[in-house]
């Protein structure tokens, strides 16, 4: 509670800061959120005037509901259909602007999910509908940002706090937290990072820039889950993660383009994977066996094929992603996914976006004889058409194939629908 106490205190310090200096401009620009409800970025357009007033004192808001219906006609461990949402916020105060120190940032996100998804039914260890599990699979709330920036140079600043690990290794076609494009984790992030790398952990380090763009990454994290916890009880007690990460733009005939590589290193103490098959009679006192350190390296590209002259950023192309780990502790031995996704091209459809794409997890070789009779290679194949039907709804239809992951799972039939709103 001392945690959500403290939070609490800072938030309401920055806004207070913002409310005192709203009415001091001499004059206000123009708003970026008016317009009528077909054509504003957010539902709840301006505010009466004050989002605008916060945004040019340093504080914006985005918040969104998404909504998903989705379902399990055939295959799978079980068929049945379920509905669940996922409300997001993200708040970003520049301090500078609010006439504190220059170069300053704060990040916060609150996220919260209710309702239920046919994630285990599916037969995967990855979640089908990974919008809908966040923060935690089967409904919580959580602050799972909460982090300082301070911008030392133009191409140099260093960050601390609570922070999510889901966004990085960043990818244009395939990323989005699960609630903009595809609704596959194995296709919204690389699960071989997972094992060493919790959802919301205490975290810092430091980030190198090269105009707009991030160009390398160093981060130094709390290996414990603190999703719903405090960052300050007995931080680092199990040991830390080290997560290093380069990500070069590259323009191939004018077309926009990263290539992507990073790893993580942990010192934290994790289940073997070789378990004496006698641990589990109880007349026998058999320790489980333990494994300490974890390691594993990824690489991921997205590469735009057409691209507007006037926004390279609206278009689409190509992504591809792979990874290898140490095969145990991580019982994922590498993975690969790749596919096609972007803007639509159908006339007239240029706001819609869509998605197709590929996911293999190769189980890892060093399986002992309990975990080799659970656990086995993972394959999904999916793909998304995502209708712009105004800039603050989009309305998403899902069809997903999956095979694989839990040992006897019959291949998953997957289809959902995907509403969000953002306020």
């Amino acid at each position: 509670m001392r945690y959500w106490h403290l939070t609490t205190v800072v938030v309401l310090l920055f806004l207070s800061g913002a409310i005192a200096r709203a009415d001091d401009i001499a004059e206000p620009e123009p708003s970026q959120f008016e317009g009528d409800l077909r054509s504003r970025e957010y539902l709840l357009g301006d505010w009466l005037g004050y989002r605008q007033k916060f945004a040019d004192r340093g504080i914006n808001v985005d918040s969104n509901l998404t909504q998903f219906f989705q379902g399990v006609p055939a295959g799978g461990l079980q068929q049945r259909f379920a509905y669940g949402d996922y409300f997001g916020a993200l708040m970003e105060v520049d301090g500078g602007k609010l006439g504190l120190l220059q170069g300053s940032y704060l990040t916060v996100r609150f996220e919260a999910n209710f309702g239920s998804t046919i994630n285990r039914d599916t037969g995967s260890f990855n979640p089908a509908v990974l919008g809908a599990s966040l923060p935690v699979e089967g409904g919580g709330a959580a602050l799972t940002n909460f982090y300082y920036t301070q911008v030392l140079t133009e191409r140099f600043s260093v960050f601390f706090g609570k922070i999510d690990t889901l966004d990085g290794d960043a990818n244009a076609f395939a990323a989005g937290r699960g609630i903009d494009q595809f609704l596959n984790s194995s296709l919204v992030c690389n699960p071989l990072t997972f094992l060493g790398c919790p959802y919301s952990t205490m975290a810092g380090g430091f980030i190198i820039k090269r105009g707009d763009e991030q160009i390398f990454s160093f981060t130094a994290m709390d290996p414990a889950e603190r999703t719903q916890d405090t960052i300050f009880h007995q931080p680092f007690a199990t040991g830390v993660t080290l997560n290093a990460e380069l990500r070069v733009p590259v323009t191939i005939l004018g077309r926009p383009g990263h290539q992507l590589m990073g790893g993580d290193w942990s010192s934290k103490t994790f289940v073997d994977l070789k378990q004496d098959p006698w641990i589990f009679v109880p007349l026998i006192d058999i320790p489980i066996a333990q494994r300490t350190g974890t390691w594993n390296l990824y690489y991921n590209f997205d590469q735009y094929l057409v691209s507007d002259p006037n926004d390279p950023a609206k278009g689409w192309g190509i992504f591809g992603r792979a990874g290898y780990s140490d095969g145990n502790p991580n019982p994922i031995k590498y993975f690969l996914s790749g596919g096609v996704g972007g803007n639509s091209p159908i006339r007239g459809r240029e706001h819609d976006t869509f998605g197709i794409g590929y996911a293999f997890s190769a189980a890892s070789t060093e399986l002992g004889p309990v975990f080799s009779r659970l656990v086995g290679n993972g394959h999904v194949v999916e793909a998304f058409y995502n209708v712009a039907v105004t800039p603050w709804f989009h309305v998403t239809t899902d069809l997903q194939i999956i095979r694989g992951g839990f040992s006897g799972a019959d291949t998953a039939l997957f289809i959902g629908t995907r509403a969000k709103i953002r306020f």
